[in-house]
């Protein structure tokens, strides 16, 4: 089994003022993405061959998602899938299986491969999906549930995916905030909706419409209602109230090989029966200004340099991560990204030493490229507040994803019917 460690050492605070979002162990079935057994890693769910797109499937396109992860349990075992029905905000719907599953209810994962050449021995599963005998037959959200010998009870994965019908057209763009105190921080999107072959009969009723940055779905803006509409067309344009900060570009490191180093990672080595890596100590950077460079916005990619099957030879290693602060902040502060679907779980929770004077964290990965930011638990809502270590500016490069639901009053489930992701690249 592989844990995270970010135990405090000789010298250190542990200065714990948050709820904890940490649910490992617990197996209550929960409608987002989140893994439920600490022997379960490097969770996925993506387009197959694009694995920085999101989930997103179109319905009667035979374009399938596929689904990876680890079991460092190293044992066999009967792991079965299922698929939920939900409505736009993640909640589960009123259809039953059969009005949105076409054949069989649940299947095995039957893909699975023995890790080989590794420290960290490990069961890589992967599913294809849908595939013929299980097929979905609305759009909408879906929750993809992992258990084993079909005890969703008791899940072991839930991801969460989406199944597009598209019927209308999304015109976006992003720009600085409205609001004069935000205009340095902030970004706003607002967009045009075209539909000339797709009938509404009330959108501000039956439309449900939101925004999501860098594939976020802790701080996405919900409830957005179009402040114009005409015959054919709807337009979304905010003056206040619905910005995102823009945040910074993302840190990374790059562990692809075991052999060598790279210019985040200072020195890599075995200790006892696992691979150590030691990343560069990190500034913060809310006062530093912006400084641009080329980023993958959050998101990782599992790669292994030292053999000839990622998959299956790349192995797992322990990163270890220093975050320069002349003193402690008062609140927790985490190590997040796509990695973490950027929850504040206690495995990426930073622990401040007075004497070095910097906060640290060990955190397991698989082998390959990835982005990551320090934050803390925003005061409004919860979610993973970067500015305050980061810093937050205009010019940030972000994508952004426009999700558009539908539900007239004679249906009984939101239907997807829109998709949208702009980039802010050259922008400003």
């Amino acid at each position: 089994m592989l844990l995270s460690s970010c135990a405090a050492s000789q010298g250190s605070q542990a200065v714990s003022t948050d709820t904890p979002d940490d649910y490992v162990g617990e197996f209550e079935l929960r409608y987002e993405d989140r893994v439920y057994s600490e022997n379960i890693a490097t969770a996925q769910v993506y387009p197959s061959g694009n694995p920085l797109d999101l989930p997103i499937l179109t319905l009667g396109l035979p374009q399938p998602l596929e689904l990876h992860f680890d079991d460092l349990s190293s044992e066999m075992k009967n792991y079965t899938y299922t698929f939920i029905h939900c409505n736009a905000d993640w909640t589960k719907s009123n259809l039953i299986e059969m009005q949105y599953l076409d054949g069989f209810f649940s299947d095995y994962i039957t893909d699975y491969q023995v890790s080989f050449n590794t420290l960290v021995p490990f069961v890589h599963y992967t599913l294809i999906f849908p595939r013929s005998g299980m097929e979905l037959k609305v759009s909408g959200n879906y929750l993809l549930v992992v258990s084993i010998n079909n005890d969703t009870e008791n899940p072991i994965i839930t991801k969460r995916f989406m199944v597009l019908e598209p019927k209308l057209a999304i015109e976006p763009r992003v720009r600085q905030s409205s609001t004069i105190e935000d205009r340095k921080s902030s970004q706003s999107v607002d967009f045009i909706v075209k539909h000339p072959a797709f009938l509404m009969g009330n959108p501000l009723r039956d439309l449900k419409t939101m925004v999501m940055q860098n594939g976020r779905w802790d701080n996405m803006k919900t409830g957005l209602k179009p402040t114009f509409i005409h015959v054919n067309s709807l337009e979304y344009r905010y003056e206040q109230g619905e910005d995102f900060l823009a945040g910074n570009e993302y840190r990374k490191f790059n562990i692809s090989s075991t052999r060598y180093t790279t210019e985040d990672v200072t020195a890599i080595y075995r200790d006892s029966l696992r691979y150590v890596a030691e990343l560069m100590p990190d500034l913060s950077r809310e006062r530093l200004g912006y400084r641009t460079w080329r980023d993958i916005n959050g998101r990782f990619l599992v790669r292994s340099t030292d053999g000839f099957n990622s998959i299956t030879e790349g192995d797992y290693v322990d990163v270890r991560f220093y975050l320069k602060r002349s003193s402690a902040l008062g609140k927790d502060v985490y190590v997040v990204g796509g990695f973490s679907n950027y929850k504040l779980d206690r495995k990426y929770k930073m622990t401040y030493n007075a004497s070095q004077g910097m906060y640290i964290c060990s955190i397991p990965f698989k082998q390959g490229y990835y982005e990551y930011m320090y934050a803390v638990r925003s005061k409004q809502d919860g979610s993973a507040d970067v500015s305050v270590i980061e810093g937050s500016y205009y010019e940030t490069e972000n994508d952004y994803t426009i999700l558009m639901y539908y539900r007239d009053i004679g249906n009984d489930f939101d239907q997807l019917i829109g998709v949208k992701t702009i980039s802010t690249r050259d922008a400003f």
